[in-house]
This record gives C-alpha cells, structure tokens and sequence, in this order.
C-alpha cells in the first residue's frame, strides 16, 4: 500500500513538473518614452546599426549589420539595396517606381545582447497604413505593436520594461498597406537593468523533477534496508 502511494505522489509531481515546462513565458516591451502606455516616443533609442556593404540584395538573402561588436542578419521579403555605413534599406527602384518593401526580419546574432531597439522609414506614396512591430524575447514568446502613420515618419523606440531582464531575440516590421520605401536609423542598445534572477519554468520543473527523485531514491533504500531486517 505504501508503495502504491509513494508511486502515485511521484507521478503527480513528475506530471506537474512537466506542466511547469510547458507553462508561457511573459514579454515585457513598451514603446520607448511612452505617455500613459499610449503614445509612442520619437525620440531614438540605442546606437545605430551600421550595414557591412553597399549591394544589392536579392529577396530572401541574409545580408548584415552591426551595432558595436554585435552582428545583425536583416532579411527582406523584395530585392532591396544598402550601402555601407548608417543602416538604410531601400527598396528597387525600377523605370522610377519603388518596388516597396512589405517585410523585414532583423535577427541579432547575440540573443542576449539587445533590450531596445528604434527604426524609421518611409511609408511607400506617403499612404496611411498600419505598420506592425512583433519582438520575440530570449525566451521565445512574443510582443506585437500595432502603429498608424504615413509618409517619412519619426523614429519609433521599444524597449524592455524596467525591471524585467527581457532581452530581444529577433524583430520583424511589417507595412500592411503598401509597404516602406526605405528602412533607416536602426539603433540597438542595452540598458543597465538590475533584475532579480527568477528561474524560468523549465529550471523549476527540473528542480522539483531532481528533488522527487532524490526522495524516491531515499525512499527505496530506506524500504530495502527494513526489508533486509525483516529477513
């Protein structure tokens, strides 16, 4: 019987770890200088990132950026040019049109590095649209802004709650109306923010997993030793 018990205790605790590692992470961003968690600051955040080369890039590349000694991947859903020096990312422009970009994936190849992050950009015939901003934290959940603005509008700044260790793993801007002629100062920086270590969902499950099997182990020598006392 009281191994029954101690059997069962162990398969709830191991099923509650497990429902530990599975549990979401937060993601804690917010406009830059925000007013009242409204209205976005326009004043730019962090350093600026600097492209690695002036080129053409075809749609779907990975092409590069640094800001300081971290690289950068960019990737854009059109053909798009750069030069080296201050991030611009333009769209092609063919017979005196721009073909716009609609899509741009930035990826800092150091996870951990960045909790801010700031762009401008020209908005493709100055045409109102919304323009969504989704950062994916160290942890992998993910935060969505939703703007409206048009024509070469200010520079836009995110940063991370103070307080809360978020780091931004990658960022992805998308026009959802005719798209950006052009990308330009990009800025990623980091913040000093003093945060108490909490452990991550994971690490409790292991903990608790790695505790209840130290009990079970305990208590199988333990039930042993009585055994061989009883013989």
């Amino acid at each position: 019987m009281t191994r029954f018990k101690t059997g069962a205790i162990f398969g709830v605790l191991a099923m509650s770890a497990a429902a530990l590692a599975a549990s979401p992470a937060r993601a804690d961003f917010v406009f830059a200088n925000d007013i009242n968690g409204v209205v976005p600051g326009n004043t730019p955040v962090a350093a600026s990132v600097n492209m690695s080369q002036t080129a053409t890039i075809l749609a779907g590349q990975t092409f590069y950026g640094t800001s300081g000694s971290v690289k950068i991947d960019f990737m854009a859903n059109v053909n798009v040019s750069t030069a080296n020096g201050a991030a611009s990312i333009d769209g092609i422009k063919t017979k005196g049109t721009i073909t716009p970009i609609n899509t741009l994936w930035i990826t800092p190849e150091d996870g951990t590095a960045f909790n801010e992050f700031s762009f401008r950009g020209a908005l493709h015939t100055n045409a109102d649209q919304f323009i969504t901003v989704t950062i994916t934290d160290q942890h992998g959940s993910v935060f969505n802004f939703k703007i409206t603005d048009n024509g070469d509008f200010s520079p836009i700044g995110f940063e991370a709650k103070k307080g809360t260790g978020e780091l931004i793993k990658s960022v992805e801007i998308q026009g959802q109306g005719l798209g950006f002629d052009d990308f330009k100062q990009m800025g990623f920086g980091l913040y000093p923010d003093a945060v108490t270590a909490v452990p991550e969902a994971s690490t409790w499950a292991m903990m608790l997993f790695g505790f209840v099997s130290v009990g079970f182990v305990a208590y199988r020598k333990k039930a042993g030793a009585a055994n061989l006392r009883l013989v």
